[in-house]
């Protein structure tokens, strides 16, 4: 399966370069505040890609999309052009996917949680996953704002990475961190 993966647009989904696969996955921060015209764009953006997607498109929410914090219903019901998963899962094609908008808290954002309490939020990620979505990067891989930065990631979600092995995870956040990391099993 080829599997697309994209994170923080930020209102900005048009502007950006998606090839075509069997899955697009978004792993979150779909606008700047989630207000519901940032909703409603973003799922008319996503609309336009559906068809180049032969398994469609798997979201979460980030700590920018506030409507889905605020009101899950109201965001699922005008998300219609993807699967939105917030702590849950799905199997597609044979592959099990389980999706988390969360990270650590950061200037009171939707989504956050303490970084005490990390080891509760990450408990409920099963093992046996073929794709992992979250919103934030566990600690140490991709998620520092530039090199030689302090790493922002969550020491307790590479933890739970490490325990239920997923054979990809996606998460984005960190801008400054983007791009792609191999571990040796």
């Amino acid at each position: 399966m080829k599997i697309i993966a994209i994170s923080d647009t930020h209102n900005k989904l048009d502007e950006v370069f998606v090839p075509e696969g069997d899955l697009l996955i978004h792993a979150g921060d779909w606008s700047f505040r989630g207000q519901e015209w940032e909703v409603v764009q973003f799922n008319n953006e996503l609309g336009k890609l559906k068809s180049r997607f032969t398994h469609g498109i798997i979201t979460i929410p980030g700590n920018h999309d506030w409507l889905a914090a605020t009101d899950e219903s109201k965001c699922r019901a005008l998300i219609t052009n993807a699967t939105v998963l917030i702590d849950e899962a799905i199997e597609i094609d044979g592959k099990k996917l389980y999706g988390s908008p969360y990270s650590p808290e950061f200037c009171n954002w939707a989504f956050g949680y303490d970084r005490a309490d990390g080891n509760k939020k990450w408990e409920s990620i099963p093992t046996g996953l073929d794709v992992l979505i979250t919103h934030g990067p566990p600690i140490g891989i991709l998620d520092t704002v530039k090199p030689g930065c302090e790493h922002l990631g969550c020491e307790e979600l590479l933890i739970a990475v490490n325990r239920a092995k997923p054979r990809v995870h996606c998460f984005g956040h960190i801008h400054g961190g983007y791009g792609t990391f191999e571990m040796d099993e």
